[in-house]
């Protein structure tokens, strides 16, 4: 739902960002055009996953009502215009705080397979706050603006070119784990995500990747 929700934005959005990063007013609109796409999909994303929690899963609502944090993060990610404009020091400085407040709160708060669902709201309140913590850095660099539904609609097309090879890549990454959820149940799944993840390290997975994987 998180990549439905952005769709392409973490290559098309930074990319786009970059080519009129010069230029002040550009930079402004088309920042704010983006962001109007991105959310009307991240909307549209959240009103379907609760939809389908609500109807597939009501057994485990509570623990999917918190992995709703993770659906709703895609609204506030705005990563892909500091990516975009070389302000790596933030995004950075960010990640390394918010993985601190994570590994604090496991050791504080987790301790028995009971804390399941603190284990899943850390996770998930943690993720979405490290979205929230650039909004402050964004709105500082770029005052909203009013843009036309034209704007918008110019980026639609050229991000599905690179959502859709990212969406099947991913659909690859994943059958594997909800076919064994399917069969087997959910720890199974634990125990080869986690074995899956740490092979996947040192291929040079980024820690946004590995958050996933959780």
């Amino acid at each position: 739902f998180i990549m439905f929700g952005r769709l392409g934005l973490e290559h098309y959005g930074n990319r786009t960002i970059a080519v009129v990063r010069s230029d002040p007013e550009k930079l402004r609109r088309t920042f704010w055009s983006i962001y109007a796409m991105q959310c009307m999909t991240s909307v549209a994303s959240c009103l379907v996953y609760v939809a389908v929690i609500h109807i597939a899963f009501p057994g485990d609502i509570l623990v999917y009502w918190m992995q709703g944090l993770y659906v709703l993060s895609a609204l506030f990610d705005v990563s892909w215009y500091f990516y975009g404009t070389e302000q790596f020091r933030i995004t950075t400085l960010r990640s390394l705080l918010i993985r601190g407040l994570i590994i604090a709160g496991m050791f504080l708060f987790v301790h028995t397979k009971d804390d399941l669902w603190i284990y899943t709201l850390i996770m998930s309140a943690c993720f979405l706050l490290e979205q929230l913590l650039l909004l402050p850095f964004l709105l500082r660099q770029l005052r909203p603006v009013r843009v036309t539904w034209r704007e918008i609609a110019v980026h639609f097309k050229p991000n599905l070119k690179l959502f859709l090879p990212l969406a099947a890549l991913s659909i690859y990454n994943w059958m594997d784990k909800l076919m064994l959820g399917v069969i087997s149940g959910n720890e199974p799944v634990a125990y080869y995500n986690y074995a899956d993840s740490i092979i996947n390290l040192p291929k040079g997975a980024t820690p946004v990747d590995f958050a996933y994987h959780i």
